[in-house]
């Protein structure tokens, strides 16, 4: 939505796709959607051969949520206050983001786990 808005919105003369600080905001959020899309790949591919995933099972779920929290802040940036009402999923989309970060555990225990698991040398980098 925020690719396809910066490009036909414009302001002051110029389209919104136009301005590097869009620019970054998309390169950016497609970087991380990138990164966690092949997390959760290498998560399945473990299971897939019965190995332990649970170290990245948790690390998946902070990165995913957290991950969704930033780039539904920046797509509601980008669509400025249209991207806060109603007409629009972003505003549902960044509140439920807010939520995934607390629900199948919060987000800092699964950390804690995986420092904990990091530290006893459980698991390597």
């Amino acid at each position: 939505m925020a690719v396809d808005y910066s490009r036909t919105r414009e302001t002051f003369g110029q389209r919104l796709a136009e301005r590097q600080a869009i620019q970054f905001m998309l390169a950016d959020s497609y970087m991380e959607i990138q990164s966690t899309r092949w997390m959760t790949y290498r998560g399945a591919w473990k299971l897939d051969r019965r190995e332990d995933a649970r170290q990245d099972i948790s690390a998946c779920k902070v990165l995913a949520t957290e991950m969704l929290w930033r780039v539904s802040d920046r797509a509601i940036q980008i669509h400025g206050g249209l991207g806060l009402s109603k007409d629009l999923p972003l505003e549902r989309i960044h509140r439920n983001a807010r939520v995934d970060r607390i629900i199948e555990g919060p987000n800092e225990v699964h950390r804690w786990v995986i420092a904990r698991n990091l530290l006893a040398d459980r698991v390597s980098i």
